[in-house]
């Protein structure tokens, strides 16, 4: 393993090159595709659980919407 987690948070689809594997353009960061997956539901979940939502809910009941978020529910 070369690290346990890509700390730059670089998001692209060219990170996934191939299936099995995930390499980071940005910092090169390399590792199993699926085991980087797995890391990120995990970090997640654990966000929700620190901001007081459940996992079910899929969104933390005590964190404001992204930016992103609310300007795509302007558009609906």
């Amino acid at each position: 393993m070369s690290g346990l987690i890509p700390w730059c948070g670089h998001v692209s689809a060219q990170n996934r090159q191939t299936q099995a594997r995930f390499a980071c353009v940005d910092c090169g960061f390399e590792e199993n595709a699926d085991l980087v997956g797995a890391i990120n539901i995990l970090a997640a979940g654990h966000a929700v659980l620190a901001c007081g939502g459940t996992v079910q809910s899929g969104r933390p009941t005590k964190q404001e919407p992204a930016e992103a978020t609310t300007q795509e529910l302007a558009l609906v």
